[in-house]
């Protein structure tokens, strides 16, 4: 796979301003994906020159959903929803603060029916931000009936 090609967050997830949280993402395997994120001034989350915790770990689930959506694009699939599930373990190493490119990465690890787990870690110029373990729900979700339940 070519690293370097990039899709617009639009096309691989979900979300839409301000809740998309990484700047670009590319895959380097089916099951490995790199991304970047850059915190500034006003965005969602960020108080001051900090950012939020609970906002890389958001970052690093929306990677792991943009590989899934690099994965339907080139297969010309569609993308099942997915959702985050579980912060299995999960270590901040050192604060985010705004203005630092943080560089994402992701590796899906294991894979059981409509469950995903995948390695996540960040990192800024001076080493880890932090690293953990996500697990996901990526199945279909029920169809409503006519009641709307």
């Amino acid at each position: 796979m070519n690293q370097h090609e990039n899709y617009p967050m639009v096309d691989l997830l979900p979300h839409r301003d301000p809740m998309v949280l990484i700047d670009e993402a590319w895959a380097e395997t089916e099951d490995i994906v790199h991304g970047t994120r850059t915190f500034r001034p006003g965005d969602f989350g960020v108080s001051g020159d900090r950012v939020g915790e609970s906002l890389l770990i958001e970052c690093l689930a929306q990677l792991v959903g943009a590989l899934r959506g690099i994965n339907a694009i080139r297969t010309g699939g569609k993308q099942s929803p997915g959702f985050l599930v579980k912060v299995k373990v999960f270590e901040y190493s050192e604060p985010l603060t705004v203005g630092e490119k943080i560089i994402l990465r992701a590796q899906i690890t294991h894979r059981l029916g409509d469950f995903i787990k995948a390695d996540v870690r960040a990192e800024s110029k001076s080493g880890s931000v932090g690293f953990g373990t996500l697990q996901f729900y990526v199945g279909q979700l029920p169809k409503k009936n006519a009641n709307g339940s």
